[in-house]
C-alpha cells in the first residue's frame, strides 16, 4: 500500500466552471494537509443493505478489504505500525474534499507515539449501492495531532467593537465586497483578497504545503522527526 503526501488536486474541482473552485484557498490547503494512503488494487463493493456481515459483496475478494463488523461497513486492513513524537496522535480520515458516492469514511484517532498495535480505515455505506475503489485512489488521509492541542484552547465570543482594529477591518472588506460584487457580477472575475493575503501579517498567508515524501528508513527502527511507518 502506497503512502504519498495527500495531492492538491481534485477532479470535480477542475471540472467546475472556470475551474472556479480551484480559487478557494482554503480548499486547496486543507486538500494537501496530510498523507494520503492509496487503494492497492481497484475493488468494486456491493452492500445489499442488511446489517449482516456478509451483506457486503467485495470484488475480486482481496486480502486488504474486508466486511469485518457488518452494517455495511467495510475495512481496508493498513500493512503499517505507524510511530509518532512523544504526544503525537494520528488522526485517520477520509481523503480531504473527496466525497464518494454512497460511502463515507469513518474516522479514528489513534495514539500512534505508543501503541504497537496496526489499525485499519473504515468506510460506511449510506444507502444500498455499488461503488468502489480504483488502483490508486487515495482511502485514507492521516494528519499528525499534538494531544492536549484542542483541550488548551477557550472558546467564546465577544462583540466586534470589543476590538476596534478588527471591527474596523470587516467594515472595510464588507464595503470592498458589497462594491466588488456590484461592479463584477456577471463578470468571470476573482476579487482575491484572502489568497492574496491583503491585511494579513508579514509572511502569510501560506498558499501551499510540502509535505515529505514517504522513504525507507535508513536503518531498522530508525525514523525521522515526522510520521514514521514500519
Amino acid at each position: 500500500m502506497k503512502l504519498r503526501p495527500a495531492e492538491t488536486e481534485r477532479e470535480w474541482m477542475n471540472r467546475t466552471l472556470h475551474r472556479f473552485a480551484r480559487r478557494c484557498l482554503p480548499l486547496l490547503m486543507a486538500n494537501a494537509s496530510g498523507w494520503e494512503l492509496l487503494c492497492p488494487s481497484a475493488v468494486t463493493l456491493t452492500w445489499k443493505g442488511d446489517n449482516a456481515v456478509d451483506g457486503v459483496q467485495i470484488d475480486p475478494p482481496t486480502p486488504y478489504v474486508k466486511s469485518h463488523f457488518g452494517y455495511g461497513i467495510v475495512t481496508f486492513y493498513i500493512p503499517f505500525v505507524f510511530r509518532t513524537p512523544p504526544g503525537v496522535s494520528l488522526l485517520l480520515r477520509g481523503p480531504a474534499n473527496l466525497p464518494k458516492d454512497g460511502l463515507s469514511p469513518l474516522e479514528g484517532l489513534v495514539e500512534t507515539d505508543w501503541t504497537p498495535a496496526p489499525f485499519a480505515m473504515n468506510w460506511k455505506f449510506t444507502r444500498a449501492t455499488s461503488t468502489g475503489f480504483e488502483r490508486d485512489e487515495p482511502i485514507a488521509m492521516l494528519v499528525p495531532q499534538q494531544r492536549g492541542d484542542l483541550e488548551s484552547y477557550a472558546v467564546y465570543t465577544a462583540p466586534l467593537s470589543a476590538d476596534p482594529d478588527v471591527d474596523n477591518a470587516v467594515q472595510r472588506w464588507s464595503a470592498s465586497r458589497t462594491h466588488y460584487l456590484e461592479k463584477h457580477l456577471t463578470h468571470d472575475s476573482w476579487q482575491k483578497d484572502y489568497i492574496q493575503g491583503r491585511d494579513a501579517p508579514p509572511g502569510q498567508p501560506q498558499r501551499r504545503r510540502r509535505l515529505a515524501a514517504h522513504t525507507d528508513a535508513p536503518t531498522t527502527g530508525t525514523h525521522s522527526p515526522h510520521t514514521g511507518a514500519e
